[in-house]
């Protein structure tokens, strides 16, 4: 069964997609597919799962500028994504077969997850690749919110399930047993990622 906080996906995707707007790869296809471990008997999940932050990720400081293809999102928060890193991910989703979970502060604002995922459609991916969002935890941190997701949706042992975080907060940093070799840690500032803790 799904969380109360998962149902919000659903409902985005009955409402449709939208109006039309118009060695890294490699590196998480090959965190993703280091656990064959199912993340839970009791869990409808059957694929490795991305926990996907957006600021940071999807964009950098260089998003806006004119050789960069954008793709609004929100326009009312001013929150758009570049779109080859959106396709990057693309290519990484169809080659693991992973679904992602929204970690990131865009799934509290329901206009941000439906741009999200009209962005992601509009360059191939199907939305129900969405699959829901973390919840909000207590200490507000991230890794409590992704470890908290894993274990409503079955999984006993995070350290051996088949998932990623991708994010530019340090999450290896906030909790190291439960996130090392599960984290890929992007900037905002530069297009460039670092793998931690494999």
């Amino acid at each position: 069964t799904h969380t109360p906080h998962d149902t919000l996906f659903p409902k985005l995707l009955k409402r449709g997609s939208g109006p039309d707007r118009s060695h890294r790869s490699c590196r998480m296809s090959r965190i993703l597919s280091t656990s064959q471990q199912s993340i839970g008997p009791s869990s409808p999940i059957d694929a490795p799962v991305i926990f996907l932050d957006v600021d940071g990720v999807l964009n950098t400081n260089a998003t806006s500028r004119a050789h960069h293809e954008v793709i609004e999102c929100d326009a009312e928060q001013s929150r758009r994504v570049d779109a080859a890193l959106v396709r990057r991910l693309v290519d990484v989703v169809r080659v693991t077969r992973a679904r992602i979970v929204l970690s990131s502060a865009w799934r509290l604002r329901f206009d941000s997850k439906h741009g999200l995922v009209a962005a992601f459609e509009g360059l191939g991916l199907d939305p129900s690749t969405f699959i829901g969002q973390t919840g909000s935890q207590p200490t507000k941190r991230r890794t409590a919110e992704i470890l908290a997701w894993l274990r409503d949706h079955g999984s006993t042992d995070a350290a051996t399930a088949s998932w990623v975080a991708v994010d530019d907060i340090d999450l290896l940093g906030e909790s190291p047993a439960e996130m090392r070799g599960h984290v890929i840690q992007t900037s905002l500032g530069e297009r460039r990622e670092r793998s931690r803790g494999a």
